[in-house]
């Protein structure tokens, strides 16, 4: 009895140290139903650590960083906008040096003035030289190599601004920059850094009270109506941009309407995946398109005292970050949090608040992937946040790699144990139901789906049950057939018969030749009526 007492105290207090490291995150986990609602789920991420200034071994401290970028040998660079330079720093966060005064190629010293985007390959680092309008290529040992400026064309326009806020290139040299005050897509230049084209213009939005006062005034209604630029991109290892949008107020308004309608119409998605012609071919299976919140307080409620304290409408997605095994991140500034989507866009999971403790965030401006670990960067407390991965999060990233490699039998092991974990989940469920189905077991599958709410696949899984049950069952069907046909066929010749006999009958008929007598009238409506 003292052992099992003693061996029983040390469950007890395994399990509290559970919760307690559950606890630690500032925040809940969750993901969204198919009716919009909220099912808290375990922590796939919780904040390790806040790096600042004196952890970087920073001798000026950072001053509204705006980007962030980690390479592919864990180098950090970070954007200082306010000391107008980029900090660059090794794998651990010890600063390494800075980029912020340089002899140009004219041999005239220069600098950096508000630097805002940043991009690195294998030999270069590209910084959006935001005031000066140009991008400036330095080496990664800092040292200048040349300047890409304003890009010259026809379809520019002579009141055109170039004021590039982030930047990505492609493994060809293929340079994509998004510009703040450019409103007709993304712009696209060759790797000498000349023109090439315009990618994923937006829609325009023209409300028809406008347009009906254009018409009917048009001297007065003088208001023009522009799309919206780009916020941020990414560049996935195929050359697909990936970007965000932050809409103005009446496309806001848009989009709010379809998300509240559970519209996944993609006119107003405020992320897109692009292919090099500009054509949105992002995935949107998930029950909502990916827009960070679903369950939010429409803006028209702002006013309302009952709603007091509340954030009002749609995410703020100011950065996109692609992680691995087809994940991807959104950052909502609006509301300090990030939501994170498979490749086929259904919510694995969202976290984060605001607040200045650790795993909070105050005005969080880029976010970035280095390994499985997440990086947020806040522009008003001017430091990093480090989320790790948990445990959860790790069995997920486990399912989704199986996946991709076509290891379905291991995968379908991997969304059981998430299941174990989190019996909410509906991505496990969708998981399993597309391992049952191709393993051949349609039954099984579509219970899985139907758990998940998931028609589209549940039809599929449907179609192959009824045709295994075909192929099962031909010989059956097939006498069957035959059987009701020559039942069918001696009924229909004695029903026949019957009517034949009551054309000529004088008393009253019974009530079965009655009904037969419809089968005449079916077949012979005017000579029956």
């Amino acid at each position: 009895s003292k052992i099992f007492s003693i061996v029983f105290c040390f469950v007890l207090l395994a399990g509290l140290g559970l919760q307690l490291s559950a606890a630690s995150a500032p925040y809940e986990t969750y993901t969204y139903s198919i009716d919009g609602e909220a099912l808290i789920s375990p922590h796939a991420y919780t904040p390790s650590v806040a790096i600042t200034s004196y952890e970087m071994n920073l001798e000026t401290s950072l001053n509204a960083p705006q980007d962030i970028f980690v390479d592919d040998n864990g180098k950090i660079y970070i954007s200082d906008s306010g000391n107008d330079r980029v900090v660059v720093c090794d794998s651990s966060f010890i600063f390494d040096f800075e980029i912020s005064a340089f002899i140009n190629e004219n041999g005239v010293h220069d600098s950096l003035d508000d630097p805002r985007g940043l991009f690195v390959n294998e030999d270069t680092i590209y910084v959006c030289d935001w005031q000066n309008s140009r991008i400036v290529l330095f080496d990664l040992e800092g040292n200048f190599k040349e300047i890409i400026e304003a890009p010259t064309a026809d379809v520019m326009g002579s009141d055109t601004v170039f004021r590039p806020v982030a930047v990505a290139v492609s493994d060809s040299g293929m340079i994509y920059v998004v510009s703040s005050t450019t409103y007709s897509g993304i712009i696209a230049l060759n790797p000498d850094g000349s023109f090439q084209s315009f990618l994923g213009a937006q829609t325009t939005t023209v409300s028809l009270a406008v347009r009906i006062r254009r018409f009917l005034f048009p001297s007065v209604v003088t208001q023009s109506y522009i799309s919206t630029p780009y916020k941020n991109i990414a560049i996935d290892e195929d050359g697909l941009l990936w970007a965000t949008i932050v809409f103005d107020e009446e496309e806001e308004k848009m989009l709010e309407s379809a998300l509240l309608g559970g519209s996944t119409d993609s006119t107003y998605a405020p992320v897109k995946q692009l292919n090099p012609r500009g054509d949105d071919i992002m995935v949107r299976n998930g029950f909502f398109m990916p827009a960070g919140e679903i369950n939010f307080t429409s803006s028209e409620m702002e006013n309302d005292p009952s709603a007091y304290g509340k954030v009002f409408g749609p995410s703020t997605l100011v950065d996109i970050a692609l992680g691995p095994n087809g994940m991807w991140s959104v950052l909502d500034s609006k509301r300090s949090k990030i939501y994170t989507y498979d490749s086929e866009g259904n919510l694995l999971f969202a976290f984060g608040d605001q607040g200045r403790q650790l795993g909070n965030l105050a005005s969080p401006v880029a976010i970035t992937y280095s390994g499985s670990d997440i990086y947020v960067l806040d522009s008003s407390m001017n430091s990093i946040t480090v989320f790790k991965r948990t445990d959860y999060g790790d069995v997920i990233d486990q399912a989704l790699y199986h996946n991709s490699i076509r290891e379905y039998s291991t995968a379908y092991s991997d969304w059981q144990d998430i299941l174990r974990r989190n019996i909410n989940f509906d991505a496990a469920y969708v998981g399993i139901g597309k391992t049952l189905y191709r393993q051949g077991e349609y039954e099984q599958a579509m219970e899985y789906y139907k758990m998940a709410y998931e028609t589209e696949n549940y039809s599929v899984a449907f179609q192959g049950y009824r045709r295994e049950m075909v192929e099962k069952y031909i010989l059956l069907i097939v006498v069957i057939v035959v059987a009701v046909v020559i039942l069918l066929a001696k009924f229909l010749k004695y029903v026949g018969k019957k009517n034949k006999a009551g054309e000529i009958k004088t008393g009253k008929r019974t009530l079965w030749e009655e009904f037969l007598y419809g089968f005449h009238v079916i077949m012979y409506p005017f000579d029956g009526f």
